[in-house]
């Protein structure tokens, strides 16, 4: 009987995983990423050394050295103060909510270890006061924001006919914009006024009772009553031909007040 043979197969050796182009690239750039987190984040080269802050705000020394508190954050379970992983968002909200004196804020990088800081101040426009005996005043700047406690207040007051019963805080807008732009365009008109200008005659308060009420007392005793939910240019307008036309100067010594909050017409009161 014929014996069959069969050929002998050759067993091929399995390449070891370790060997392989793809761990050891998959190690290489595991590697390359992590060297370059660490030096991204730890290296000193990165790490913040200088603030440098310009702009018109006053407290500029004391601003740059809350911002250097705010610079170091945590990434794991270590901290940093590395330019490239700087949160410039948390640092702005922090310092503007604890310098209510402050308009704004901007940070920019300045590579490789150092930012700039420029914050602009508010600027007032008038006092605000909550009551009408100002025990409680505020310098006001354009925003309608309060931002400064005043003790004696100087310049254009505005005040509440009726006391704020609630607590005030810096940094909080008490007056709407358009408001405050309304009764600062009335001053501004009446300072510019020939009529009034050659007497030094000017507004010296505002006392709001209401949105659509509201008195401006002038530096000669007198008040116009305003709305400046009406129109209020035609308002201004119709202040200046009663003055030019119906009262002369010598009668504003007597004069109470001009309401001016009705149509074309203004009714006036003179105190005796």
């Amino acid at each position: 009987m014929a014996k069959r043979y069969h050929k002998a197969r050759s067993i091929k050796k399995k390449r070891s995983f370790l060997r392989g182009k793809w761990l050891w690239f998959f190690i290489f750039l595991l590697g390359f990423f992590s060297g370059a987190f660490y030096i991204s984040v730890f290296s000193s080269f990165f790490q913040l050394q200088h603030i440098q802050t310009s702009g018109n705000a006053s407290e500029n020394a004391e601003l740059q050295a809350r911002a250097e508190q705010l610079l170091s954050q945590e990434v794991g379970f270590l901290n940093t103060k590395s330019i490239l992983v700087l949160n410039l968002e948390r640092i702005k909200t922090e310092l503007l909510s604890q310098f209510p004196a402050l308009a704004s804020i901007s940070l920019k990088r300045q590579f490789p270890n150092s930012l700039i800081l420029v914050a602009q101040a508010r600027e007032k426009v008038a006092s605000w006061c909550a009551d009408a005996e100002e025990k409680q005043c505020f310098a006001l700047d354009e925003e309608g924001v309060i931002f400064l406690k005043e003790n004696h207040p100087q310049g254009l007051r505005i005040t509440l006919a009726k006391a704020v019963s609630t607590p005030v805080a810096l940094g909080e807008r008490l007056m709407e914009k358009d408001t405050l732009g309304l009764l600062l365009q009335f001053q501004k008109s009446m300072e510019n006024f020939p009529l009034l200008q050659k007497d030094g005659a000017k507004v010296v308060q505002f006392t709001i009772f209401s949105s659509n009420q509201v008195r401006a007392k002038f530096s000669e005793g007198w008040e116009a009553y305003l709305d400046p939910e009406g129109d209020f240019n035609w308002e201004i307008a119709k202040l200046q031909v009663v003055l030019e036309k119906k009262i002369p100067s010598e009668k504003r010594k007597g004069l109470e007040y001009i309401d001016l909050r009705f149509g074309d017409q203004a009714y006036i009161k003179y105190s005796h």
